[in-house]
């Protein structure tokens, strides 16, 4: 017979294994081979959850990553610091990146977003009047499948909207999130093509924003 006191310690060890998925989701992996979660980085990306990124870098002992990392690290880093309003601090840490000579994938990623922070001539990122762009996920005849790809999507964090529209064929259903700034969805949309979700980039005004 199992005795209370271990009825107790097995109860307690169950709940540690029951964690909800959304919570798990949101914890960088503690694995020693993995100092950079990217895919926790990519996350709370799509979340918006900025700081939450730095601070997952600051953790990070930068001399013990290997040289091809650097730039990495460094690049979500100035992408945290831009959005947290901090921009000297960003274009410091993109200058660094460069400096590791990057992949041209990823020099490409920081001069865009150098060019991005730059036409705002601001501290701080741009502000809810530049945010005139959405990510469009498919448009549908009808509103179930909508339904259906957004309830598919949801669990990636996304906003997801469904919009109703009339075609030439009839009432037409759209998925979509936003509003964004233009480094903001191009970001997103890089994101999400990593986790083979396909979107694109579409004027907000087109769903009424």
């Amino acid at each position: 017979m199992i005795s209370t006191r271990n009825l107790l310690l097995l109860s307690f060890l169950l709940s540690l294994g029951c964690r909800s998925v959304s919570h798990l989701e949101l914890e960088p992996s503690k694995h020693p081979t993995t100092p950079i979660d990217l895919d926790y980085i990519e996350r709370c990306a799509l979340l918006d959850q900025w700081a939450n990124i730095r601070e997952h870098l600051v953790q990070v002992d930068g001399e013990a990553l290997p040289r091809s990392q650097k730039p990495l690290a460094l690049f979500w880093m100035g992408m945290a610091q831009h959005h947290l309003g901090r921009a000297a601090a960003a274009e410091t840490s993109w200058d660094r990146a460069m400096g590791f000579h990057p992949s041209n994938s990823l020099q490409r990623r920081i001069q865009r977003a150098q060019q991005a922070l730059r036409s705002y001539g601001s501290n701080r990122p741009a502000g809810r009047d530049s945010k005139i762009w959405a990510l469009q996920y498919g448009v549908f005849s009808l509103r179930k499948s909508a339904e259906d790809l957004a309830r598919e999507l949801s669990w990636k964090g996304l906003n997801l909207q469904i919009s109703k529209s009339n075609g030439t064929r009839g009432q037409l259903w759209t998925v979509w999130s936003g509003p964004y700034s233009g480094p903001q969805a191009r970001l997103k949309q890089e994101s999400l093509q990593n986790r083979n979700v396909a979107s694109i980039v579409k004027p907000s005004r087109e769903f009424n924003l």
